[in-house]
């Protein structure tokens, strides 16, 4: 046939069929079964193949590809613009991103995640399990860990550490350089009997105005030390001490009345009592600090 052909019903070729022209289809196409093509083909309108089909060389898709069933991918995809996937993405095996991965929602990783190179977290980072570190840890910057984090070697803090809880070291706690903790300004004016509150400082500082006496400290742990400073307001300001408070040879020590005189006043607390308050602190006096 030299010129064009027009078939009006179906076509059925039952050998082998060589098309060395362009073929042009404007409407619809149903394969019932595979479909070989060793060049390139152009698809103008809907293509359906409820069969296999099997493509021996380069597929080029210009527009948009809808894939609604399972796609498997037997060897490696390349995808050199933007990707995106807005339903869940299963891999089974490893993924290896050459370059920048962003996520926009939500992240969630079943099984270990191994990162060999550096990795930039430009937000924030929520871990609510456990967290296994088996090598160094450095941060550059904040960081807010909500339970428990478990460091098998060493850990680096480039930055400042912010510890709002209690911190526990089951082994040996090394400052290589100096540490201070705050003195507490503490006012007891009016105040008779005077109760400091060890579970929220260790050194404190007040001024004394009047009778007081000190009483047993509040949330006390065993083997906490520090130092109490009192400044006599007017020479008229006395202390006295409750039984918890123990002194050399079991004496009382005297408070200085000299107007503005400071004294110091170091413990230890030795025990404490079933509601974490001081037992038996040990303590000592230095008067006349002026």
């Amino acid at each position: 046939m030299v010129g064009a052909g027009t078939f009006k019903d179906d076509v059925s070729v039952s050998g082998n069929t060589n098309l060395l022209g362009t073929v042009t289809v404007g409407g619809a196409v149903s394969l019932a079964s595979t479909l070989s093509v060793g060049g390139a083909v152009n698809l103008l309108s809907t293509a359906t193949i409820t069969g296999a089909a099997g493509f021996l060389s380069t597929v080029r898709v210009a527009g948009a590809t809808s894939i609604e069933g399972a796609a498997v991918l037997k060897s490696t995809v390349t995808v050199v613009g933007a990707a995106h996937l807005q339903s869940t993405v299963s891999v089974g095996g490893a993924a290896n991103f050459a370059s920048t991965v962003t996520i926009v929602g939500a992240g969630t990783f079943k099984d270990d995640v191994s990162v060999s190179g550096n990795t930039n977290l430009l937000g924030t980072v929520t871990v609510g399990g456990a967290v296994s570190l088996a090598s160094t840890l450095s941060v550059g910057g904040a960081t807010n860990l909500l339970s428990t984090v478990t460091v098998a070697g060493n850990a680096g803090f480039l930055g400042t550490v912010r510890i709002s809880g209690n911190v526990s070291t089951a082994g040996t706690f090394y400052l290589t350089k100096s540490a201070a903790a705050n003195v507490h300004t503490t006012a007891i004016n009016g105040v008779t009997s005077v109760s400091f509150g060890f579970g929220g400082a260790q050194n404190f500082l007040t001024t004394v105005t009047a009778a007081h006496t000190l009483a047993r400290p509040t949330g006390a742990v065993v083997g906490q030390v520090g130092s109490i400073f009192f400044v006599q307001s007017g020479g008229s300001g006395t202390l006295s001490y409750n039984a918890c408070w123990k002194f050399p040879a079991g004496t009382d020590p005297t408070f200085s009345t000299s107007s503005g005189a400071v004294d110091r006043l170091d413990y230890i607390v030795a025990s404490v009592s079933s509601d974490d308050t001081g037992e038996n602190i040990q303590a000592i006096l230095s008067q006349e600090y002026s």
